[in-house]
């Protein structure tokens, strides 16, 4: 894996975690 896709899968985890949280807060 390039460092690219790293970059990218970490930042599509942090938005993932992010939209969880922003979902329970809701309920």
């Amino acid at each position: 894996m390039e460092i690219r896709d790293l970059l990218t899968s970490d930042s599509v985890i942090a938005n993932l975690r992010v939209t969880s949280k922003k979902q329970a807060l809701q309920e």
